[in-house]
């Protein structure tokens, strides 16, 4: 069979005569654990930063102002982190991943106890600017897992990536909800006036001494994955950033060759379409994550399921696990069968139904009183959701396989982790409004814009390249698209 033949599979199922190349699994988990890290970072400040923001002066009395600031300060960090993350790759390869990577950790680390003992707005700004710069180095963290892998092991290892930023977002939401005020909870322990002053204080302790643990971790045990053949000079990588016009009959794969990665050379369409896909999956699932958050505490009577924050909790947890144990045991199996952007696709469709289940689950609750039917739907929401985490690894390979050589391969990336970090500053705003604005309009139950969002997750994903070859050689067919 030609080269040109060989079609998407081909990379995961042409394996050499030795059978798959073993993974590194103890690097894998230290590669996991600073993953974790970040997520926990991130979402240890949600439980409680409303209830922060509302003790400054500025938004004292007032819960819309305390619910604005709170929403800004949640998008600043990924806008820091936005802007960080291309920078953070390009040094990594002039002085290595494990250094950059450390030294993220422990700016985040300091970030996250500065956090907790601030006064003012300014100061909390600060703070979580900050921690997204600092942790704009998660971009050479997904690249460090690519450098552990390879194409004949990226499918047995790639399915935990999601679950594990899942599980630290778990983590982090339970600190900040159980450590805050520990004082009042714990007064034994926490008597001094010191913790009645600094009341969020001390899960961004808790969360800072994480972090210390996994710098600990990487500084002792991690191996450094830049390879003496990654290296770029540093002549060439201060120019990295820099746009770079094609010469006429100048191939991107020369362009490249030339030392200098530009990243107007490696953003071919196969790339863009893989990122733009990789942006829908994030924005439709911070959008289907809210709706479910939003329908689960809402009231009975007003088509919610009408949970208390306890049950809510469990249910979260359960679908952790649950979507970890359907990852571990079927991604593999269904990528090595049917190809990354197949399994992608078929991941994507999944958000049809469950977007449209929750307003049908309103229905049954408000106009016909079925509570059980509505449970027996929340059953079918968690299976659906489990489908569509699959869709994560799914695009993850399929972008690393779209770039246009190996070199590029942790730039691609990097572009990849900007786009999600921007979606993720305005996601969560925008999901919002549309929630409200499906609540509010009753034309056809609000499921025009459920409608429109179906489609959105169906329209992207048949543009995916059919045949990327390996560190992104397309096929003709596809190239000309």
């Amino acid at each position: 069979m030609s080269e040109a033949m060989v079609d998407e599979r081909a990379p995961l199922l042409k394996q050499p005569e030795s059978g798959r190349k073993p993974l590194p699994t103890g690097q894998i988990a230290i590669v996991l654990l600073l993953q974790l890290c970040e997520a926990i970072c991130i979402h240890s400040v949600s439980p409680y930063i409303k209830e922060f923001v509302s003790t400054l002066y500025i938004a004292e009395g007032s819960l819309q102002t305390a619910e604005l600031i709170a929403g800004l300060l949640d998008s600043l960090y990924f806008v820091a982190e936005a802007f960080t993350i291309l920078y953070w790759v390009r040094l990594s390869d002039s002085i290595g991943r494990k250094p950059v990577t450390l030294l993220g950790s422990m700016g985040a680390m300091i970030s996250m106890t500065s956090f907790g003992v601030s006064r003012t707005l300014l100061a909390l700004v600060a703070s979580r600017l900050s921690c997204g710069f600092w942790n704009g180095n998660i971009g050479v963290i997904k690249s460090m897992m690519v450098e552990l892998t390879d194409n004949t092991n990226r499918a047995d290892i790639f399915w935990i990536i999601h679950p594990a930023s899942t599980f630290g977002s778990v983590i982090g939401s339970q600190l900040g909800t159980s450590l805050i005020r520990p004082a009042e909870k714990f007064p034994v322990a926490f008597n001094a006036a010191f913790w009645d002053r600094f009341p969020y204080l001390f899960p961004c302790i808790v969360a800072s001494m994480v972090v210390f643990l996994s710098i600990l971790v990487t500084a002792v045990f991690f191996r450094e994955t830049l390879t003496a053949s990654m290296p770029i000079s540093r002549s060439s990588a201060a120019s990295d950033m820099r746009p770079k016009t094609l010469q006429h009959g100048c191939t991107h794969e020369t362009q490249l060759s030339n030392g200098a990665i530009s990243i107007r050379a490696i953003m071919t369409v196969p790339v863009i379409i893989s990122i733009a896909n990789y942006s829908t999956l994030i924005f439709l699932n911070i959008l289907l994550h809210s709706l479910f958050s939003l329908y689960s505490r809402m009231p009975r009577n007003l088509g919610g399921f009408g949970l208390d924050y306890d049950f809510f909790r469990l249910l979260q947890a359960f679908y952790v696990v649950g979507s970890g144990t359907f990852q571990f045991l079927y991604f593999p199996r269904l990528v090595r069968s049917y190809g990354t952007r197949t399994v992608y696709i078929l991941s994507m469709s999944a958000f049809v139904p469950a977007l449209l289940l929750l307003p049908l689950a309103r229905f049954l609750v408000v106009v016909h009183n079925l509570a059980l039917g509505s449970w027996m739907l929340l059953a079918v929401l968690f299976f659906l959701l489990f489908l569509t985490d699959s869709a994560h690894g799914c695009i993850l390979m399929h972008i690393i396989l779209c770039a246009p050589d190996q070199r590029s391969v942790r730039y691609v990336n990097g572009m990849a982790q900007t786009t999600a970090a921007i979606v993720k500053a305005l996601g969560p705003a925008l999901s919002l409004s549309l929630s409200h604005f499906s609540l509010e309009n009753e034309t056809a139950w609000g499921c025009g814009i459920y409608a429109f969002l179906a489609a959105l997750a169906l329209c992207l994903p048949v543009y995916l390249p059919r045949r990327p070859r390996r560190y992104g050689h397309m096929d003709d067919k596809i190239s000309s698209f």
